[in-house]
């Protein structure tokens, strides 16, 4: 049985969402996997590339940028990552924006360049706006998202409900992403 690694960074759990459903295809394909969201552990508890047999690395963008603790991960263990079937993906709303192309080059392909990776496949996927009075945001930080969402809805005319949870991620393109991880596992090039 191949051990996949699953290392990601989430803030608010849509990228966990994502790295779970990832790791149950990949389950299902008979792979063991261990999927841990590093920005909740000790950076001493992260686990080893080099225990795996392939790995899939992803985070959130905040910022527009890969959540620190993945930042710091990749940097400590590129050399490892390099050395095997790796996968990449983000989580960034710029994605159900229509900048879908933007999202990957930017969030995807500049930071495997940067960091030397040699990633076998990599994918931007689409987020979560959470703008509902259930959220985690405070009142100001919900505002501020609600305008940034009236800012979205404008430029993209994408859909985007007010006080509520907006989940623009497609369960479809993260599942094939995990099978053509797990083909990719099977059929080594």
């Amino acid at each position: 049985m191949t051990k996949v690694l699953i290392a990601y960074g989430s803030k608010h759990g849509s990228t966990a969402e994502v790295a779970e459903r990832l790791a149950s295809v990949l389950r299902d394909a008979s792979s063991d996997v261990v999927a841990i969201n590093l920005a909740e552990v000790r950076k001493s508890s992260w686990p080893k590339p080099a225990d795996f047999d392939a790995c899939i690395i992803g985070s959130c963008i905040r910022i527009e940028k890969w959540l620190k603790p993945m930042r710091k991960y990749v940097a400590k263990h590129k050399e490892a990552l390099s050395g095997k079937p790796l996968g990449i993906f983000v989580v960034s709303l710029s994605v159900c924006a229509g900048k879908d192309g933007h999202a990957k080059e930017k969030y995807v392909k500049d930071f495997i360049a940067e960091n030397g990776l040699d990633a076998n496949l990599s994918a931007a996927f689409g987020g979560v706006l959470d703008i509902s009075k259930d959220s985690n945001l405070s009142g100001m930080m919900r505002k501020i998202m609600q305008a940034a969402a009236d800012d979205m809805r404008k430029d993209s005319g994408l859909d985007i409900k007010e006080n509520e949870k907006n989940d623009f991620r497609d369960w479809e393109q993260i599942e094939q992403f995990a099978r053509d991880f797990s083909s990719l596992l099977k059929n080594p090039q």
